[in-house]
């Protein structure tokens, strides 16, 4: 619950935290006895080198064979879930990205790899920007020391003002509108995990899956996703709509 931040990831988390709780309680040694492992062995069982803090953030490196264009970047975030035992020095990570429409993280599936740096200390999905930040520039400076960690507070003063084009009045025609949001679900679309949302529309009794880049109600959305973390709506600031 700590990794996750609550109930928004929990779900998305659910395989990978059993999977890693089940490794922790067969491998460490128990209150009154020695771990399973080690009964089993007859040799104590010590603690892997390359173990880290379950939903800790980490930077992982992409293989080149493993990209999608020349312009993706060779390392990514995401957060550490695990060792895999069936590869040397293997470690489990979820891919993380962050979307500024919804103030959530985009959770993808669990990923391989070989060369990670770990920050234990540090753990993304539990954290919201400040009270009072959304869209304002200081919310970029948020957003810098999450997925920059190797950033100092010297060098986050430096970062530079985002010059914010003011937002247009113009809408689609004939739009239809949202009445609530029901629902939310990971689904793969190419090589990316998108998240997308259970759509009630006004009017009507159909509903519909629907990527956030396809909807004009930015509100509804940080409700929703307020509401599954346990925040209030007036822990963040007005959204300029």
């Amino acid at each position: 619950m700590v990794a996750t931040g609550g109930v928004l990831y929990y779900d998305q988390l659910w395989d990978a935290g059993l999977k890693y709780s089940n490794w922790i309680v067969n491998t460490q040694p128990w209150p009154d006895k020695p771990s399973p492992i080690s009964i089993l062995s007859g040799f104590p069982n010590k603690r892997d080198k390359n173990a880290h803090v379950f939903g800790a953030y980490c930077l992982f490196h992409v293989p080149k064979e493993l990209r999608d264009g020349k312009f993706r970047p060779p390392s990514e975030m995401g957060i550490w879930v695990g060792l895999d035992p069936a590869v040397v020095n293997g470690h489990l990570v979820v891919p993380i990205e962050w979307q500024h429409g919804t103030q959530s993280w985009v959770v993808s599936g669990a990923v391989t790899a070989t060369t990670v740096k770990v920050f234990d200390n540090i753990f993304p999905l539990k954290m919201a920007p400040p009270p009072g930040v959304i869209g304002e520039v200081k919310f970029d400076t948020f957003v810098n020391k999450v997925v920059n960690p190797l950033y100092g507070p010297e060098s986050l003063e430096k970062l530079p003002e985002v010059e914010r084009e003011p937002n247009s009045e113009l809408g689609p025609v004939n739009e239809p509108e949202v009445e609530k949001i029901t629902d939310t679900r990971m689904k793969r679309v190419g090589t990316r995990m998108v998240k997308q949302y259970h759509i009630k529309w006004v009017g009507t009794n159909e509903k519909s899956w629907e990527p956030v880049s396809s909807l004009n109600c930015p509100e509804l959305v940080l409700e929703y996703n307020l509401a599954q973390t346990g925040r209030g709506k007036k822990d963040a600031c007005s959204l300029g709509v």
